[in-house]
């Protein structure tokens, strides 16, 4: 057997690429939605926050206003427990949201993205 004239790859060397590219794909497409949803969600949060009257509004007004941007962006399944107003100790508010979703990948398989950030007024 000459290996000097061997050109190309084995037929494992494709099937294992073609797989790792595979998998990459999946992860990639069942993941990149729940990216897009948060960015539209702090996306949300970041124009109620600068909003004129953004200090003057009630822990309840901020909250329903993001429940109606929600249903408005068409985020569904979103618990609104995730979200909460928070002050600083000079009084400040600025929101603060806390989830977890839980992707499935392939049968019994899973992955879980975690969220957590604040989202402040501009100075």
């Amino acid at each position: 057997m000459n290996f000097k004239y061997q050109k190309g790859a084995t037929m494992w060397t494709t099937l294992s690429v073609g797989l790792m590219v595979g998998f990459l794909a999946l992860v990639a497409f069942k993941l990149i939605p729940v990216y897009i949803d948060h960015g539209i969600i702090r996306g949300s949060m970041q124009e109620i926050v600068n909003q004129p009257n953004f200090k003057t509004l009630t822990t309840k007004q901020i909250l329903q206003a993001m429940q109606k941007r929600m249903v408005i962006d068409n985020i569904d399944g979103f618990d609104k427990k995730a979200f909460r107003v928070a002050r600083e100790k000079s009084g400040q508010k600025y929101i603060v949201i806390d989830y977890s979703i839980k992707v499935p990948m392939v049968a019994n398989v899973s992955a879980t993205v975690d969220f957590q950030e604040e989202v402040r007024p501009a100075r």
